[in-house]
């Protein structure tokens, strides 16, 4: 699965928070954020699981079809 960087920028834009916040409250790593967004590696399902709980929005609000 990949991350939508375009639509997890959205979702950070109308929460009032910032891309390097995600991985304090997803407690993932900054490295695994910046893999996954970047499109340099698929993200695990665990990973995306963690960032949407953690946003609050369900994994297919920051997914690529």
């Amino acid at each position: 699965m990949k991350i939508s960087r375009y639509k997890l920028e959205t979702i950070l834009a109308d929460k009032h928070l910032q891309l390097q916040d995600v991985p304090k409250l997803a407690k993932i790593s900054s490295a695994t954020l910046s893999l996954a967004i970047n499109g340099k590696r698929d993200s695990t399902c665990k990973t995306i699981g963690k960032i949407a709980e953690a946003l609050k929005v369900s994994a297919k609000d920051i997914t690529i079809d």
